[in-house]
């Protein structure tokens, strides 16, 4: 009895055991507790130079695991401390006024259950751009100059980071006087002590005049000047110089921004220049008397630009075939607007029944190649000429060119393989019969007669059978005289 209870409660427990396991696995699982995952979308990374004092980074973030968000982004700058992100859960910073060296910026995201992800980090450096200033002394008898304490000199330059002020110096010697700070033709200070931005390379220079001699002065007499447009590719400037004690012993130029050159002969009031590059230009002059006292330069502004015409091109008819402009696309007529001597490619082609005549700019044949390259140096019109062609059967009677009258034959030889086409060219229409050579197009295929070794005036082709089985194309074949 006591064996039979002793199974029964084992078999009870097992039982409710199985249950339990039974019901456990039934359920739902418990999720592990994946922490969030971050990837970089933009940012300077791996070493990246800069040149400015911000950055923007940019990241993206998720979370695998059922149920959990990530709640913020954690940012760290350098060997910073994080911080948390604003706005929360925001995926951009921008990193504003950074010094200048190298620089680590990281990101983490945390999720509801404070869980934290895989740390990203952006490694960059930023570096200031640099800029040269140079300063020169003008003329190098009348002074010196001096940057940032680097000693007199008459010339020198510097290198800083971008919008560095620098402190420049100017000291006139005997008998000069200092008259200012020049950007090119530009007067920037009037003072010997100047402060300079350098926000790119620039050259400055410190002009000194000799005193008590008056300087010479200069007037324009003739040259484009006022912001005129010219056309032509040169300009003559004139000028005349006077000096209330001293005799004006020579002129010098500039062309731009260019170096001042001495005129040749030296006090020559004229000057051409040549071969100008389309654009805004400036032109000057400046006088020295016998003591190199220098006048103040005077400048003339213009601006050349080169002349554009119109080429306009046409076929004609314009059934005939098509023209083509510099690629334009095939068209019946079509322009194009270029600047003047641009060479220019014209294309023809002709229509079927047609074929190309020439080039023609008014009764003037300009050419018999279907392409042709136009100088444009004028408004003009070029017009493709094509003439139709005419066809076979056209020509005159068909028969046995050996019976009167009869200009052309076919005979069907397709058993052995073509059609054989004969023409007695002595019968052919006048305006065909001085030909050096005669052809026929059979459905785009191009045939030339030969000359038949028996009888003078009777030439010949073959057509091959696989372009056509029906004699109708033979007759319907342009024919093609060949000057």
């Amino acid at each position: 009895m006591f064996k039979l209870l002793k199974k029964s409660f084992l078999f009870c427990v097992l039982t409710a055991l199985m249950i339990v396991m039974i019901s456990c696995g039934s359920g739902t699982p418990v999720a592990p507790d994946i922490p969030p995952v971050v990837q970089k979308v933009a940012g300077p990374d791996e070493g990246a130079v800069i040149n400015e004092a911000t950055a923007l980074f940019q990241w993206i973030g998720n979370d695998a695991t059922g149920g959990r968000l990530i709640v913020r982004y954690e940012i760290k700058k350098d060997g910073g401390s994080w911080q948390t992100n604003t706005p929360l859960i925001g995926t951009t910073y921008m990193w504003n006024n950074m010094t200048e060296g190298a620089h680590t910026f990281s990101v983490r995201a945390v999720d509801n259950r404070g869980n934290t992800s895989n740390i990203l980090t952006w490694d960059f450096n930023y570096t200031l751009v640099q800029y040269t200033l140079s300063v020169q002394a003008d003329p190098i008898t009348g002074g010196d100059i001096q940057i940032e304490s680097q000693g007199w000199k008459d010339t020198d330059t510097i290198t800083v980071d971008v919008n560095t002020p620098v402190d420049l110096g100017a000291q006139p010697l005997n008998g000069y006087q200092f008259e200012g700070w020049y950007e090119g033709q530009t007067l920037l200070s009037q003072n010997a002590v100047y402060t300079v931005t350098v926000d790119r390379a620039r050259t400055l220079t410190g002009v000194f005049t000799e005193i008590p001699n008056p300087v010479p002065t200069v007037q324009k007499n003739d040259g484009p000047d006022g912001g005129a447009v010219i056309n032509l590719n040169n300009a003559t400037f004139e000028w005349s110089g006077t000096d209330e004690s001293r005799a004006i012993v020579k002129y010098q130029y500039q062309k731009d921004a260019g170096a001042w050159a001495d005129m040749t002969p030296l006090t020559a009031t004229a000057y051409t220049w040549n071969n100008i590059v389309e654009g805004a230009h400036t032109f000057s002059v400046k006088a020295f008397d016998d003591e190199e006292a220098q006048s103040d330069p005077v400048t003339w502004t213009f601006t050349y630009t080169i002349p554009e015409y119109t080429l306009t091109a046409q076929a004609s008819p314009a059934i005939g075939g098509d023209i083509q402009i510099a690629a334009q696309g095939w068209e019946d007529t079509d322009t194009i607007t270029v600047d003047e001597n641009t060479q220019v490619e014209l294309n023809a082609q002709a229509a079927e029944g047609y074929e190309f005549d020439g080039w023609y700019e008014g009764q003037t044949l300009l050419s018999q190649q279907e392409t042709y390259t136009a100088a444009v140096d004028t408004n003009q019109t070029i017009v493709a000429q094509f003439q139709q062609l005419t066809r076979l059967r056209d020509l005159g009677p068909e028969g046995n060119t050996n019976e009167a009258g009869n200009v052309y034959n076919i005979l069907d030889n397709t058993m052995l393989g073509y059609w054989s086409v004969s023409i007695k060219t002595t019968r052919l229409p006048e305006e065909f019969q001085g030909a050096s050579e005669w052809k026929i197009i059979v459905l785009g295929e191009e045939y030339t007669f030969s000359p038949n070794f028996l009888v003078a005036d009777i030439y010949e082709t073959n057509v091959e059978d696989t372009i056509t089985e029906d004699i109708e194309d033979i007759r319907n074949a342009f024919f093609v005289a060949v000057f």
